[in-house]
């Protein structure tokens, strides 16, 4: 499966550097946000439809960019299932952005002119992301439901009434 966004998308949104390996420590997390946050929320053959409809979005150009638009002779605006989608991998990528995988295992590089963000804050810059993400959807979602007429794959396929699904360790608990 193709991205639907690259470094240049998310650099829009959020400060990530242009010198990210995008191949190797990027990409994993967009491919992960268009499967398991974006594909969800919108169900399969919706979700099949709007990405066969990449990369012009013909069709889809206004639930893809984001658009103002009138209802119930209000005017709102949304930004799109792309800043939904960029929000989803960067909170992704922020999960392992501190980390390296090496043959001894998963290490923090420190150099002399820096060294790896307190947990604490990392933690807080995640919920933030994530956040942000569930704004855009929620906005997106408003739009959909405002103009079904428009969207009638809408949650076609979707498995169960939640919006995304997350999986939540409260405890690990020791065998001996």
């Amino acid at each position: 499966m193709d991205r639907l966004i690259t470094l240049t998308d998310v650099q829009t949104l959020f400060p990530i550097s242009s010198n990210v390996n995008e191949e190797k420590a990027l990409n994993p997390f967009i491919l992960q946000a268009q499967e398991f946050d974006l594909k969800p929320f919108l169900g399969d053959p919706f979700f099949l439809d709007v990405y066969n409809d990449a990369p012009n979005f013909n069709l889809y150009g206004d639930l893809w960019n984001g658009c103002e638009y009138q209802w119930n002779t209000h005017t709102y605006s949304h930004a799109g299932l792309k800043s939904f989608l960029i929000a989803s991998a960067y909170a992704r990528y922020l999960v392992k952005a501190n980390s390296t995988s090496t043959p001894y295992g998963i290490v923090q590089k420190e150099t002399p002119y820096s060294s790896p963000t307190d947990s604490k804050i990392l933690a807080l810059n995640i919920q933030q992301t994530k956040s942000v993400a569930v704004g855009y959807m929620a906005q997106v979602e408003a739009y959909i439901c405002r103009n079904s007429e428009l969207f009638p794959l809408w949650r076609i396929g979707c498995f169960t009434g939640k919006k995304s699904g997350s999986i939540s360790i409260n405890r690990i608990k020791r065998m001996k």
